[in-house]
């Protein structure tokens, strides 16, 4: 009983961890909605998108390999870091290949310029974090990635926001320099764990193709899933207005402080698996968490119906159109809970083919959404988040039809 006490309020405070980095960027956008017209702010939504997508392409979709591999090799005295030292290896070195590429052929190009390097800088933190999974620090892990980059960013806006030097430019910049932060109190943190218990590491470069093959199996499900978070802004950008993409991205952003707490659950997921042999953890706990978890995200949808007017009027004039936006993005948030983990336990117990095709599947429905609205009405904010609700319905439909079979 107090084990499984100690794994639920684990699992509670890596979720608040993870809350307190979705508030600081719920912040961080009210300031920007609020200085900034929907162009810029659109501008912003889509660097931050592109960056994450990108990131992911860069850690070749590895994050539950990279527990997996560190969590079986964990003992008192010494661990394997051979694949996360070589695959941050290799992003560093693309990275400086393809910065040089932009920065030679492309006009204008400081804004991809931010973008590639701020998805090399996410990426390296998100291996580093996927270091901590591995050594059962995931609320560390939760902290140094995600809520503490978070929190920079709102700190770096406010500053620039009260000596009145905020505009798009110091945008890009100050969200570039949050994130290498981060990455600097990670790299620092785990040093500092490591010494302080006493754990030595093995580190072996290993090669690209070999690398490649590792991944081979969670790369194309972790390419394609971050492809499929992404598409709605990514399609709104190119087949919609920069005002659309801004109401979308206010509305996913206030979805996100329950989003956010999905993956957490994920990250337990693959840990428990990874050393299922060691039976340290009981599955039992995640179900508790994820029932715990629905039950908050459903009174925060019924809360945010009751007061949305409010809530989208503090960003600024024209945002309350948002509304219907914001309200299908919460209640696909709460479907995304259960549709996350059940990708999750097919990645970590050797089924990546299944996961892969549920993802494929999912991405060709909301493709084929985004589509039929384009065609025969409008592909807006409002649109594509209906789409992405449908998706979901659809996917927790099959998931529990497959239950039952």
């Amino acid at each position: 009983m107090k084990n499984n006490f100690s794994s639920l309020a684990h699992i509670v405070f890596g979720v608040l961890v993870r809350v307190l980095g979705a508030v600081a960027s719920f912040f961080s956008i009210l300031i920007l909605t609020n200085f900034l017209d929907k162009d810029d702010n659109a501008n912003y939504f889509l660097l931050i998108s592109l960056s994450i997508f990108i990131s992911v392409v860069f850690r070749m979709g590895a994050d539950n390999l990279l527990i997996k591999k560190v969590a079986q090799s964990d003992c008192n005295s010494k661990i394997d870091l051979s694949l996360s030292a070589s695959l941050i290896l290799y992003i560093v070195l693309i990275t400086l290949i393809l910065l040089f590429c932009i920065f030679v052929f492309i006009d204008d190009s400081l804004f991809w310029l931010y973008v590639l390097g701020m998805s090399a800088v996410i990426a390296i933190n998100i291996v580093i974090g996927c270091i901590f999974n591995g050594l059962n620090k995931i609320t560390l892990s939760v902290l140094l990635t995600m809520t503490v980059p978070s929190i920079l960013f709102l700190l770096f806006i406010y500053i620039l926001q009260y000596i009145g030097d905020l505009n798009i430019g110091n945008v890009y910049f100050i969200s570039l320099m949050s994130n290498i932060v981060a990455l600097l109190v990670s790299a620092f943190s785990l040093l500092l764990l490591l010494r302080i218990k006493r754990i030595k590491s093995n580190i072996k470069i290993v090669s690209l193709s070999t690398l490649l093959v590792s991944s081979k199996s969670f790369f194309g499900g972790s390419v394609i899933q971050s492809l499929y978070n992404q598409l709605p802004i990514f399609a709104l950008g190119v087949f919609s207005t920069g005002s659309e993409v801004a109401l979308f991205g206010v509305a996913s952003r206030l979805s996100s402080i329950l989003g956010y707490i999905n993956s957490i659950t994920s990250k337990y997921i693959a840990l428990i698996h990874a050393k299922i042999k060691t039976k340290i953890e009981s599955p039992t706990n995640i179900s508790n968490a994820i029932k715990f978890i629905t039950m908050f995200q459903v009174l925060s949808l019924i809360l945010f119906i009751f007061f949305s007017e409010r809530v989208l009027g503090i960003f600024g004039s024209g945002y309350e159109e948002a509304k219907i936006t914001a309200i299908l993005l919460i209640a696909a948030q709460v479907l995304n809970l259960f549709f996350q983990n059940h990708i999750t336990s097919f990645q970590v117990t050797d089924k990546q083919y299944r996961a892969l095709l549920f993802i494929m599947l999912n991405l060709l429905i909301l493709v084929l959404f985004f589509g039929f609205f384009y065609v025969v009405s409008d592909l807006n904010s409002q649109n594509a988040a209906i789409s992405v609700f449908l998706v979901l319905v659809i996917s927790c439909v099959l998931i529990r039809i497959r239950k039952l079979i």
